[in-house]
């Protein structure tokens, strides 16, 4: 049986706190113009966000009970406390550990000591650089595979 191991991008709750100009945006756009410059906080490169991420982001806010969930994640990721995790809980993960992070996140900024950044990209790197994200994985993966 291989080990498990664990891969987080650009994850909240780990030193620095989410940016508040980003979930303010965000939670009040409710037009494609708002959206989209909202949206445009995700990534280095405003132009990586499409019309119709613009619009399948808005289609989603409007969902049942959508509006809610994000209001009490932007309450977790602002209020007292939202930065507690710190940097030091992640010695408790015991399974191998791969945290990648944009250099050029402007929603979290990378603080993350030993992260495997990624130059040119935001928070969502995943997202802007796809083919470097999985080579990390799949390396990842295969160096820990028993």
């Amino acid at each position: 049986m291989s080990p498990i191991t664990d891969a987080l991008i650009a994850p909240a709750g780990f030193g620095q706190p989410v940016s508040a100009e980003f979930l303010e945006r965000f939670l009040s756009a409710d037009r494609r113009r708002p959206m989209k410059e909202a949206l445009g906080l995700l990534v280095a490169d405003a132009a990586a966000i499409s019309p119709e991420m613009v619009e399948r982001t808005l289609a989603m806010k409007r969902g049942d009970g959508v509006a809610e969930a994000l209001a009490a994640v932007a309450a977790a990721a602002l209020g007292p406390g939202a930065t507690d995790a710190g940097l030091g809980d992640l010695g408790r993960v015991t399974a191998p550990l791969l945290v990648i992070w944009g250099t050029e996140d402007r929603v979290i900024p990378a603080p993350v000591e030993g992260a495997r950044l990624i130059a040119g990209c935001g928070h969502i790197p995943q997202m802007e650089a796809a083919a470097e994200v999985n080579a990390l994985l799949a390396a990842h993966i295969a160096d820990h595979d028993g």
